[in-house]
């Protein structure tokens, strides 16, 4: 019959509670689902990620001007405003540096590992929330406002 093994929430009406959800919907679902969005935003990023790794070690003097790569250069001014010798480039020129000297795909270099830190930690951090807090506030509401040292241990985790 249509309907069967429906319990009364699942059909709208009130009355008697059903089964608890299944540690799929609980859990499994919430950590699936987060680090999915975590995954999409760390990808639209990962081209200011690479642009930024490369200007923190980006240094302007190279080993064929006869300068040791890392020693210490004079600074002189350059038409960009940044000073040669001090490493510090602008974001629009580091930019176009990684894309016109390795080209448009370098800007997502390295998007394997940061898809798999960003969908594990991610995923987790975000997708067990909401049931760490469901279990402190039922822990809460059961013990009379004195928590349990295994929820606390858990919203402290």
């Amino acid at each position: 019959a249509v309907g069967e093994g429906m319990t009364t929430r699942d059909r709208g009406g009130g009355g008697a509670v059903g089964p608890p959800p299944s540690a799929w919907r609980t859990y499994g679902l919430p950590i699936v689902t987060s680090g999915a969005s975590v995954s999409c935003a760390t990808a639209c990023t990962n081209p200011l990620d690479v642009v930024k790794v490369r200007m923190q070690v980006l240094h302007p003097t190279t080993p064929s001007d006869g300068a040791i790569a890392g020693a210490a250069t004079t600074t002189t001014p350059t038409p960009g405003g940044s000073a040669s010798g001090t490493g510090r480039v602008g974001m629009r020129a580091a930019f176009a540096n990684v894309v016109t000297r390795e080209g448009p795909l370098a800007l997502w270099k390295g998007i394997g590992p940061s898809l798999v830190r960003a969908s594990c930690y991610g995923g987790l951090r975000l997708g067990l929330y909401q049931p760490v807090v469901s279990a402190v506030e039922s822990s809460r509401s059961s013990n009379d406002g004195v928590v349990d040292d295994d929820a606390a241990a858990a919203a402290a985790a």
